[in-house]
């Protein structure tokens, strides 16, 4: 089963500190990638406050499947009413495989 997660962590995933190191270990343990880690020209903030000079990459997607993400990249608009970017993922999806394994594709599932 392939699983994926996109959104925003509220830490920046890359720091060395206890909380992004628990992240990440969380992720290997699991077998979970990161998208901009599979496509290193995404990599750039997704959160930017101009105004306290903050930038920082805490919006991510996650997947157990790297081979079905086809491209991750970070938009960045020229107006923008927010201070993360939008994060866009392309995923290969193959509907026969489910359809004749008896599996029923979900909106999110989820792993405990």
């Amino acid at each position: 089963m392939r699983h994926y997660f996109a959104g925003d962590s509220n830490v920046n995933i890359d720091n060395t500190d206890r909380v992004s190191t628990a992240i990440n270990s969380r992720l290997a343990r699991y077998s979970l990638v990161r998208g901009d880690v599979l496509f290193s020209a995404a990599k750039v903030p997704t959160y930017v406050n101009e105004a306290l000079n903050l930038s920082s990459m805490i919006d991510c997607i996650v997947t157990s499947a790297p081979q079905s993400l086809l491209d991750f990249t970070v938009n960045e608009p020229d107006s923008n009413f927010s201070d993360h970017f939008p994060i866009i993922g392309t995923f290969r999806y193959n509907s026969a495989t489910h359809y004749l394994s008896g599996q029923m594709p979900t909106l999110l599932q989820c792993i405990p």
